[in-house]
């Protein structure tokens, strides 16, 4: 996989094929607050990021992780 060069500075990216369009993502954790934490550090550098979430390798509604 090649990051395109506008994510230098970031680590651990990963990148998501949605819609026939790829999509990539910075930092996988378990935690929603630590997500928060994450999101606020990398707006810092791209002020539209945002949190996802995933389950079993699938992207999901954010709010049916938080209820789960």
């Amino acid at each position: 996989m090649t990051i395109p060069d506008n994510f230098k500075g970031l680590d651990n990216i990963e990148e998501y094929k949605e819609n026939n369009k790829y999509k990539y993502f910075a930092k996988s954790v378990t935690d929603y607050k630590e997500a928060i934490q994450v999101q606020k550090d990398i707006r810092k550098l791209y002020p539209d990021a945002f949190v996802v979430a995933f389950k079993n390798g699938k992207k999901i509604q954010l709010k049916d992780a938080l209820n789960e």
